[in-house]
């Protein structure tokens, strides 16, 4: 099993055969939670998926735990990225976290919202991409919040997507 450090002096552990891990803040803190910090917890193989917060029993004492069921999925994602997007909309500014998933045999992507209770929301299915992407990024990079990278080539491009699940293209290089 995997373990990761969230910065509190624990170490916590994802379920068994879990071959992605996303970490940011999923669960709602606003909920029953009162986590800030979860993980996304993927199984290739099995085509399986849950969201993880950590939990507080007792000052200082932290538990990892599941929000929501498993998810599972026809494809065999090879890639997830965790897309932040920040919002000013009223009432409160938020940031909403989108998902998006790609499998590189296909050319075939989805982008998910998540809601802060374990949901998945499809916001998104695109058909007839690349097959031949290594690494997709989330990041914040000028106009640019993800950036695709073929190895073999040694190309690129960045792209933009939104909390609706639309993506623009950006710019590309070679």
């Amino acid at each position: 099993m995997s373990k990761f450090d969230f910065g509190e002096r624990r170490t916590q552990e994802c379920p068994k055969g879990s071959t992605h891990v996303l970490k940011s803040s999923f669960a709602d803190p606003g909920s029953d939670t009162q986590a800030v910090t979860g993980l996304f917890c993927y199984n290739q193989n099995l085509g399986t998926g849950a969201f993880f917060a950590i939990g507080k029993k007792a000052l200082g004492d932290h538990y990892l735990h599941k929000v929501g069921n498993d998810h599972r999925f026809v494809r065999r994602w090879t890639h997830i990225v965790h897309i932040p997007i920040l919002s000013a909309a009223s009432p409160l500014p938020h940031t909403d976290n989108l998902l998006l998933f790609y499998e590189a045999a296909s050319g075939t992507a989805e982008v998910y919202a998540t809601d802060g209770n374990g949901n998945l929301n499809l916001r998104k299915r695109y058909r007839g991409w690349r097959t031949y992407w290594t690494q997709i990024i989330g990041g914040q990079f000028g106009k640019a919040n993800l950036i695709f990278y073929d190895a073999l080539n040694r190309a690129g491009a960045f792209y933009t997507l939104n909390k609706s699940g639309d993506i623009q293209f950006i710019e590309g290089w070679s």
